[in-house]
């Protein structure tokens, strides 16, 4: 899809005669060639709707099955803001509180929690100054108990999860320091479903996916054995990327899914920057403009709820990445130049060419220099 963009859209001088043309599929297969990635999907939006998307390789590494625009990626630790997002539909409709703390939520088992646990909020936990330990690598022992107990269900495995993890000593003192964790989001949405005695995914679907009109998105990777015909992510470390086979049995141990195991098409994913683009321009849409800026704020450092806030280029961004290890994934928010971009590779090794690809289309969108932040 080649697109048309008019430079007063983004905040720019208003064109007389002339406007901004940008071939989104050139662009991807321009930077997926660059990069050898199997396949790039970019999009845009502004806050009106989508400007534009484009795909560019093969599902499969060795494949000449191509990827189309419908395809799924996995978007990893994305799925953070959409968590975040979906807690906070429910601080709006008055069913959680930012201020609910982990003594209040498990008060029949607060005897198997550290002490220091007992006064963290629903909002450390989203902005990783809990002092939950990490959970990033899924080697930790806390996961082996869950190994040896695949007969427990996701939500009860996450209420397990709060006791096991709360039992050991935190990485830092709550509240007084920044630890990414994919266990405090776990914690967190344990929290959500004790509260409502809904399950995450249904959360999800009714918070995120429905309001934000992602149509194609779901959990899990994209390729399975029920559904063999969706892009197949990619291990990076070698001089061809290496494709997981559908019956890989790596995948995110479920009690952490809430942190990083959401796939979606490229458009659906744009749609959900552009959710929080109306926010940060001010607008009310299905989440109150005041909740998407304070899932914005930084507690410490340049973290939010799921978000970063830092410059790309000198210009102000919003900004999170993701990877599971085999896919990556980027969104971008630009409120001042009303544009969101997103950006998925089918490989780990992704990133610079997603930071690339995100960086060169907001150069011609906003006119302005810019490159990816460090």
């Amino acid at each position: 899809m080649k697109m048309v963009v008019w430079l007063s859209l983004l905040g720019c001088p208003s064109p007389t005669d002339e406007a901004t043309e940008i071939d989104i599929p050139e662009l991807a297969e321009r930077i997926r060639a660059k990069h050898q990635q199997p396949a790039l999907a970019i999009a845009a939006v502004n806050s009106q709707g989508l400007l534009g998307q484009g795909v560019a390789g093969v599902r499969r590494h060795g494949d000449a099955q191509p990827v189309e625009q419908s395809d799924l990626f996995h978007v990893g630790s994305c799925t953070k803001a959409m968590t975040a997002t979906a807690l906070a539909g429910l601080v709006e409709e008055g069913e959680l509180s930012w201020e609910i703390t982990v003594a209040e939520a498990f008060s029949d088992r607060k005897e198997e929690i550290r002490a220091e646990y007992l006064p963290v909020t629903l909002h450390q936990l989203l902005s990783h100054t809990g002092g939950v330990i990490p959970g990033t690598s899924g080697q930790e022992p806390i996961f082996e108990t869950f190994r040896e107990n695949e007969s427990l269900d996701p939500v009860s495995r996450r209420q397990e999860l709060v006791v096991h993890a709360l039992s050991q000593p935190p990485v830092n003192r709550p509240g007084h320091g920044h630890s990414y964790s994919n266990v405090g989001y776990g914690i967190a949405v344990a929290i959500a479903e004790s509260q409502t005695g809904r399950e995450w995914t249904d959360l999800m679907q009714e918070y995120v996916f429905e309001p934000a009109e992602m149509k194609r998105v779901g959990f899990g990777w994209p390729a399975t054995p029920e559904n063999p015909h969706q892009p197949a992510g990619h291990y990076p470390g070698s001089a061809d990327p290496t494709p997981m086979e559908l019956d890989d049995p790596y995948r995110l141990s479920p009690e952490i899914d809430p942190a990083g195991d959401v796939h979606c098409s490229i458009e659906s994913f744009a749609l959900f920057a552009r959710m929080h683009l109306r926010g940060l321009r001010g607008e009310d849409d299905y989440l109150a403009a005041e909740s998407v800026g304070f899932l914005h704020e930084p507690v410490m450092g340049d973290y939010g709820c799921g978000w970063m806030k830092r410059g790309i280029g000198g210009v102000r961004a919003s900004w999170h990445n993701g990877s599971a290890g085999s896919f990556m994934a980027w969104m971008a928010v630009f409120p001042e130049h009303d544009l969101a971009i997103v950006a998925c590779a089918n490989s780990g090794s992704g990133e610079s060419a997603l930071q690339e690809a995100t960086v060169e289309l907001l150069q011609a969108l906003s006119k302005e220099s810019a490159s990816p932040a460090r």
